[in-house]
């Protein structure tokens, strides 16, 4: 936990000694955000250190704009990796990145189950009609912040992940109010055990630790549309796609587990209509 918490301490105290080393470096590299193009040359050899830093890595956050050949080595370099975040930037242009880089249909060493988006579109992937990325190939749980909220075209990144069982779509407060068409997704989606709607509130002043709303609030109409229908509340005093990211990744907020608590309240209501 601590590795965790004070990376920059972690990483003097292993130039000390090597014992400490050995047994911090698979947890200070276990979590890596790849902001600028530089960072890559963290996760490389470097000279009298065999070691291969990428191969720590278990949840990947790209942060930067979209490059073939950068993205293609991170891939393949982080072949353990168990989640994958992508940023904003990276869905830029996407016919142009299509069956390229981190969109490539080609095999990849990693095969992340878990897969982010954030502040992505999913029109953009529709519009381009974005062949099926390896990446996606093996996920099984997609987190996506939509930034429209017409969630239609969340359908067609579903068909390009045929193995997807578990959706969440996050929204800051009060946007997800306003969504659109779930119904239609919902049932063009049979596939789909779990749909979260995740809403970010923002606190302004830490008054309490960050906590999660799941069992306070009567049915919502969004989860009468669907018996796999979980309208989840997250209070956050910082809910940005980093710190989002940080504890979507170590368990610190589990989406899937708060909507399997949330559907489960629902049913107990005894208010649900028959299945779409």
């Amino acid at each position: 936990m601590a590795g965790r918490a004070h990376k920059k301490s972690c990483r003097k105290l292993m130039r000390v000694s090597r014992n400490f080393a050995a047994w911090v470096r698979p947890i200070l590299y276990e979590s890596v955000r790849i902001s600028k193009y530089l960072h890559l040359f963290s996760l490389l050899p470097r000279g009298g250190d065999p070691l291969r830093r990428s191969s720590f890595v278990k949840h990947l956050f790209i942060n930067t704009p979209f490059d073939a050949a950068f993205d293609l080595h991170l891939l393949n370099s982080c072949e353990r990796m168990q989640s994958l975040a992508i940023h904003g930037p990276t869905f830029k242009d996407l016919a142009r990145a299509n069956n390229r880089g981190i969109w490539s249909s080609s095999n990849v060493a990693c095969r992340p189950s878990s897969v982010l988006l954030f502040d992505a579109n999913c029109d953009v992937f529709r519009q381009s009609r974005l062949d099926p990325p390896a990446v996606l190939r093996y996920c099984t749980h997609l987190i996506v912040e939509h930034s429209s909220i017409d969630i239609r075209s969340v359908s067609f990144v579903l068909s390009i992940s045929p193995q997807v069982t578990h959706l969440a779509l996050c929204y800051t407060y009060p946007r997800l109010f306003a969504l659109q068409h779930l119904e239609e997704v919902c049932h063009a989606n049979p596939q789909l055990e779990v749909i979260a709607l995740v809403q970010f509130v923002r606190r302004t002043t830490k008054a309490f630790d960050d906590k999660w709303c799941t069992t306070n609030f009567g049915v919502h109409s969004f989860e009468r549309v669907d018996p796999r229908v979980a309208f989840v509340e997250v209070f956050r005093q910082n809910p940005d796609p980093e710190d989002n990211w940080a504890a979507l990744t170590t368990g610190n907020l589990d989406v899937w587990e708060l909507s399997r608590e949330r559907v489960a309240v629902v049913k107990r209501t005894e208010i649900l209509p028959e299945t779409c």
